[in-house]
């Protein structure tokens, strides 16, 4: 897979992370995410107007939003039904996954 086809593959997947956040009403860590998909929007890249270095950008900042307690690891769905809230953090946490397997 090129670099382009890696950051289409993102940008769709960050998209889908976006939404499931956006419909849960997520104030704070959806501001970096809204960054990162900015990055990896065509045809400039956020700017960077390269698609590997805009990868390695989005890596830097994804990365760095994981770090400690209280960042984005540690971010989930809340659901007062615990089979909703299971269901629901299952699809968020396999988009969290498949982004991780691809930038690590």
């Amino acid at each position: 897979m090129n670099f382009i086809e890696k950051a289409e593959k993102l940008l769709i997947l960050f998209t889908s992370l976006r939404k499931i956040m956006y419909n849960d009403g997520e104030k704070n860590w959806i501001r970096g995410i809204e960054n990162i998909i900015a990055l990896l929007t065509p045809p400039d890249y956020g700017g960077i107007e390269n698609a590997e270095i805009a990868i390695k950008e989005v890596d830097y900042t994804y990365s760095s939003m994981l770090r400690g307690n209280g960042s984005f690891s540690d971010y989930f769905i809340w659901r007062d039904d615990f089979d909703e809230r299971v269901k629901a953090n299952e699809e968020f946490d396999r988009i969290k996954n498949e982004i991780g397997d691809m930038l690590y």
